[in-house]
């Protein structure tokens, strides 16, 4: 019989900025910006005092220069969702204006609407997260710019 180790995902030997928790769902750059805003906040505080308490001989980085592998242990990936979630629940965008003309595209991607994904259409729901509803341009739906997607985003919503 093989005795061999259990690999373990690359992912442990990234930094938190390097990769999304859920690619194809989260794109890295979005993670990656997230995590800058996460910064400074109580929460975030709160987790890098856990991890100086936790790794106390390793050297002291910024949230997104820490490897995933940290955040193997329950209670320390439950601070860096406390860090991330409200941000990812309230993230806010402030529009400053359009570019000009011919530059309104859609960006590809999305929340699946393959029949498999678990999504409670009636109501634009997650299944397995009940109270988490998607419309519009969060779902993975691509249209010619010209109002095609703004009908999507009334249709859905």
């Amino acid at each position: 019989t093989d005795k061999s180790p259990i690999k373990r995902p690359a992912i442990r030997k990234k930094v938190l900025s390097e990769k999304s928790p859920w690619p194809g769902q989260v794109p890295t750059r979005l993670w990656e910006r997230i995590l800058l805003r996460s910064e400074g906040s109580e929460a975030a505080k709160d987790l890098e005092e856990l991890l100086a308490l936790r790794f106390p001989s390793q050297k002291r980085y910024s949230l997104r220069q820490h490897k995933w592998q940290r955040f193997e242990s329950e209670d320390i990936a439950t601070a860096l969702a406390k860090v991330v979630w409200p941000h990812l629940t309230s993230f806010t965008i402030e529009v400053a204006g359009r570019r000009e003309h011919k530059q309104e595209f859609v960006t590809a991607g999305g929340v699946s609407i393959d029949p498999k994904a678990h999504l409670n259409w009636d109501r634009m729901e997650l299944w397995s997260v009940p109270g988490v509803h998607f419309a519009g341009e969060v779902l993975n739906v691509d249209g010619v710019t010209g109002g095609f997607n703004f009908q999507g985003c009334w249709s859905s919503g």
